[in-house]
């Protein structure tokens, strides 16, 4: 930054103000009155220079924001259209046989079971006693069966020929059944 004093008068100017920007790496040529203060130089600094960085800065940033919202528009676009690739309408008629696919509560602090990837994911099949809703049914689950008799169609799957109906659930979903946890050691 420098001032060029002592040039004859043009339109009211005598001075110009030299400045050298790192960031453009160039130089800025701003004509000055003479008396000038060191508010008005930074008042002229801020007009001239530091606006052309700020514009820069917004477009830039335009155009950061554009492009980002294209690949989240993209992003939503392949996950829909995977989604509804993956969707299927699925219906049950009353007396359809289905399995029920359950994941037991099982608290892996207190006991911790040493096959648990080999356990059932379905369990059945039970027949479907009601429609409810668009997406629920009502199973003829076993009388000792202590969970709500309703679920979502994502947890049946249609049971496909003439199998036994075997209606074994699995024991900690089942009333009367009491499972007692006793700690190894007393600290």
């Amino acid at each position: 930054m420098d001032f060029i004093e002592g040039l004859p008068k043009s339109a009211g100017y005598s001075v110009i103000f030299v400045v050298v920007d790192r960031l453009s790496k160039s130089a800025h040529f701003i004509p000055l009155k003479h008396p000038f203060t060191a508010a008005s130089v930074a008042a002229t600094f801020i007009r001239e220079v530091v606006r052309l960085h700020v514009d820069e800065y917004l477009s830039r940033r335009y155009q950061v924001l554009k492009e980002l919202r294209g690949h989240l528009l993209r992003a939503q676009q392949l996950m829909k259209a995977q989604a509804d690739g993956k969707h299927c309408d699925v219906e049950y008629m009353v007396g359809d046989r289905v399995y029920l696919k359950l994941r037991p509560y099982r608290q892996v602090t207190v006991g911790h079971k040493r096959n648990e990837k080999l356990a059932p994911r379905f369990y059945g099949p039970f027949e479907v006693v009601e429609r409810i809703g668009k997406v629920a049914y009502k199973l003829g689950l076993l009388v000792t069966a202590a969970i709500h008799p309703v679920f979502h169609v994502s947890e049946l799957k249609k049971a496909v020929g003439d199998q036994p109906v075997s209606v074994d659930i699995p024991r900690e979903l089942a009333t009367g059944v009491e499972t007692m946890l006793l700690p190894e050691k007393v600290l």
